[in-house]
């Protein structure tokens, strides 16, 4: 492969800039810049010089030599100023001699990947940790490069590669065949704890999902109930419309939040009511929608006028626990200005009810407590939590679905079809790490800056 070339460091001025090379060019390049061959892994501050022998700039240079590099290949770093000028003069210094050309995007990485010193799920988080925004998704990118997810995968991969080889055994040197029903049925067991772990990756890949975006929250419940009191009391801003004329908000307004380093993506719906006015109909079928495509539901009563036991509210709250188990669903009795109650918090058939007055700003804070304890792990868990990507998920959830499909039909697959499943299951998981697809790999890569 060529010696590739390129600035490692952002474009602009600054106090240091930094050019890595990586490849056989490497050692002919430092005798031809530095006019010196380096020992590995030492800083060295030296001359960097051009084609007539004449300096270019001073600075750091250092040496990693094949395999222990972060290519794999031979590596030189040039520490120099930050100047615009100066690094492109030594940029293109570097340039001019045979065999070394600039890098694509993301090549450093790629080569990485080639020579077995990362793997793909690796690779994508050194461009998650780069691009990350906040501590939060910078903790999950280096946790998922330091192998939190990968070396979850590796194990279930090594698990079912044993099962599977277990059955072929069988297949190849076969007892009985009701000896070889037990032995389905004895691995099933296993097969089970396989699903359940793969599982478990997805609940947590949904909690780095919502760690990294942010949780969307809607809130919904009777007109006149302060959920649009509460949007603006949040934010902070005018946001929603606030009357004491039921019906008042019909689109779906949206603000997001913070608490501490947190996102929070809070929708305000249209009341939910039986109604015959046709766009106030319209705006009630629009919170349903929002209600499938949030994390949580806050379901607002006035606690003025009704109880989170009367009819009406016990219809939606059942038709809100079809789409949501009840730890994610709070329910906030407002108005506690008005009836005299203290704040505080309550449960209901496993609902946590917490009194408020979005008026007074009182029990607000017990909210927002709720949701950080629900969604925002302690700082004891950070070194657990990461962030999966989409074709992570469905590479999980594809192995997934075929494990299952085992599981629940096992009596009546013949043993070499569950032993190919298998194989089709551990090949979805190992394709989150290693993968032989062009497209794939230059999707990935092409992503990166020039100097990564």
């Amino acid at each position: 492969m060529d010696t590739i070339a390129a600035r490692a460091t952002p474009y602009g001025t600054g106090g240091i800039s930094v050019i890595r090379i990586s490849g056989k060019k490497v050692k002919k390049i430092s005798k031809e810049i530095l006019k010196i061959s380096l020992l590995p892994r030492y800083a060295n501050y030296l001359n960097f010089y051009d084609e007539k022998g004449k300096i270019i700039d001073q600075g750091i240079a250092i040496y990693f030599k094949s395999p222990k590099s972060f290519t794999g290949e031979d590596i030189l770093e040039l520490h120099g100023h930050g100047g615009k000028a100066v690094t492109n003069t030594l940029l293109q210094r570097v340039l001019k001699i045979k065999g070394v050309r600039l890098a694509f995007p993301g090549e450093f990485s790629k080569r990485a990947y080639i020579n077995r010193k990362l793997n793909l799920l690796q690779a994508e988080s050194i461009y998650d940790l780069i691009y990350s925004d906040n501590r939060m998704s910078s903790y999950m990118a280096i946790n998922s490069l330091n192998g939190a997810l990968s070396k979850r995968i590796f194990k279930i991969v090594e698990r079912i590669d044993v099962l599977r080889k277990k059955i072929e055994f069988y297949i190849n040197f076969p007892d009985d065949e009701s000896e070889n029903e037990e032995f389905v049925f004895s691995e099933k067991k296993e097969l089970d704890s396989i699903i359940r772990d793969i599982n478990l990756i997805l609940s947590d890949a949904r909690k780095g999902n919502i760690l990294k975006h942010g949780i969307n929250i809607a809130i919904v419940g009777s007109p006149n109930s302060g959920k649009s009191s509460l949007l603006n009391m949040l934010s902070g801003e005018q946001i929603s419309i606030v009357t004491n004329i039921p019906g008042t908000t019909r689109d779906i307004l949206r603000s997001s939040i913070k608490i501490g380093e947190n996102t929070l993506h809070i929708s305000d719906t249209a009341g939910l009511r039986e109604s015959e006015d046709i766009i106030e109909k319209i705006g009630i079928d629009l919170t349903w929608n929002e209600i499938e495509k949030s994390n949580h539901i806050i379901y607002m009563i006035d606690g003025s006028k009704t109880n989170f036991k009367s009819k009406i509210n016990k219809i939606f709250l059942k038709r809100i626990s079809k789409i949501f188990k009840s730890e994610n669903i709070t329910i906030l009795k407002n108005k506690i200005d008005i009836t005299g109650e203290k704040e505080g918090e309550e449960f209901y058939k496993n609902y946590c009810v917490i009194r408020v007055s979005v008026l007074k700003k009182t029990g607000i804070d017990l909210l927002k407590g709720r949701l950080k304890k629900i969604f925002f792990p302690s700082q004891n868990n950070e070194e657990d939590i990461f962030y999966a990507r989409k074709r992570h998920i469905r590479s999980l959830k594809e192995s997934l679905f075929i494990l299952k499909n085992i599981s629940e039909n096992i009596e009546y697959i013949e043993i070499d079809i569950i032993a190919e499943k298998l194989r089709d299951s551990r090949n979805n998981l190992n394709e989150i790490m290693f993968s032989s697809s062009e497209e794939l790999l230059n999707q990935i890569f092409s992503e990166f800056c020039i100097g990564k």
